[in-house]
């Protein structure tokens, strides 16, 4: 990964992420630290018996953090079905655009983790409704969301490529949350270019 100037090819979520799938464990370290563990102040204290869904889950990153907290289930949802491939805890996997309607029952998710993943989406609206519509009453989702000075460079072989996104701002997702009856809490991250957000059913 690298942040070079020139002129690369940007190529759709779904593929690009089928690419890097094998090799994104590396990039753990990385993800882990950028937000300096603020997001697990937004957990709830008592997860047990709770049923999560990651969205955007790529090769289940998240779930090292929620193994010890006694959750009922762990749902990993992915555009990618070869980032999913990379997963190995889920309880259950769903190849999905975000996009679209989300093949998951009304109110039947206790929290929903969301991370590095709105800047790829097209359709913001969709995004919140159905996370509204899958959360059960009072409960919550986490998001993390950077903007991206310079857009990543990916090099799988001798290909080298960018992801597409849609450069989200902030009071963009903020407002649209509202419009979608979310209230909206966010921390800053210190030096990270992003937020940490609580949004509650």
């Amino acid at each position: 990964m690298s942040y070079r100037k020139q002129k690369v090819e940007i190529i759709e979520p779904q593929k690009g992420y089928d690419m890097i799938a094998k090799e994104y464990k590396k990039y753990h370290k990385k993800l882990d630290m950028w937000d300096q563990g603020l997001w697990q102040r937004f957990l709830p204290r008592d997860l047990y018996w709770k049923v999560v869904l990651d969205v955007g889950a790529g090769d289940c990153r998240l779930y090292k953090f929620l193994k010890d907290k006694g959750i009922k289930k762990y749902i990993a949802c992915d555009i990618s079905e070869k980032m999913l491939s990379q997963c190995k805890w889920a309880n259950e996997k769903i190849i999905c655009d975000l996009n679209q309607h989300w093949p998951i029952e009304d109110e039947s998710v206790d929290i929903i983790l969301a991370f590095f993943v709105i800047l790829h989406l097209e359709d913001l609206n969709n995004f919140f409704s159905e996370a509204y519509r899958v959360l059960k009453p009072w409960w919550r989702m986490i998001v993390l969301h950077h903007i991206e000075r310079r857009q990543e460079v990916f090099k799988v072989g001798k290909k080298e490529f960018k992801i597409k996104n849609f450069g989200w701002r902030f009071d963009e997702i903020e407002e649209m949350a509202k419009y979608n009856f979310f209230e909206v809490e966010s921390m800053e991250i210190p030096d990270g270019g992003g937020k940490v957000y609580l949004f509650k059913k």
